[in-house]
């Protein structure tokens, strides 16, 4: 269940409100205001992470859409509900695949920037 607080940062950023603007409002970190609005893929991203630690997912050697190898490969959940369902990705091919995943579900990027005196 969120608090009073992180429901106003979540609300706050769908109105377009800068990750930076967040963090000097509230007194967190960048990151933690990402953790906050977006929590079910910090929770995913979590659980993978542990099943890596305790050999429960090995990191592949080889994009799964390139092929390149030699690179470094993050998992990619196509959906948060299943966190440990992931393609590895490159880099590229991982920004590809979100690119497409929001283009899909009709989800725009949120590169507008507020001030402070718009937040307050």
């Amino acid at each position: 269940m969120r608090s009073a607080r992180d429901c106003e940062i979540v609300s706050l950023r769908e109105s377009g409100a800068s990750l930076e603007d967040l963090s000097i409002r509230f007194s967190l970190s960048r990151q933690r205001i990402e953790q906050i609005v977006h929590v079910e893929a910090h929770d995913a991203r979590r659980l993978v992470a542990r099943a890596i630690t305790r050999g429960e997912i090995q990191r592949p050697d080889v994009c799964a859409a390139c092929a390149r190898s030699q690179v470094l490969l993050s998992a990619h959940h196509e959906d948060y509900a299943a966190p440990l369902c992931v393609t590895w990705l490159c880099h590229e091919c991982h920004r590809a695949a979100d690119a497409e995943r929001r283009k899909r579900l009709g989800i725009r990027r949120q590169w507008m920037r507020s001030t402070i005196g718009e937040l307050r």
